[in-house]
């Protein structure tokens, strides 16, 4: 299971967040990506 679903069909019912991103000098975007969706995954804020 990841975090993308190229075939899922949008709900009325869904809601969407968008970010936007500056990686600190020297860090990878794909790393700062990744450290952005981790923080979606459930548990990360409530234990």
């Amino acid at each position: 299971m990841g975090y993308w679903d190229a075939d899922y069909q949008i709900k009325h019912t869904d809601v969407l967040a968008m970010f936007r991103m500056t990686p600190q000098k020297g860090v990878d975007p794909v790393e700062c990506a990744a450290a952005i969706a981790g923080e979606s995954s459930t548990a990360t804020w409530t234990v």
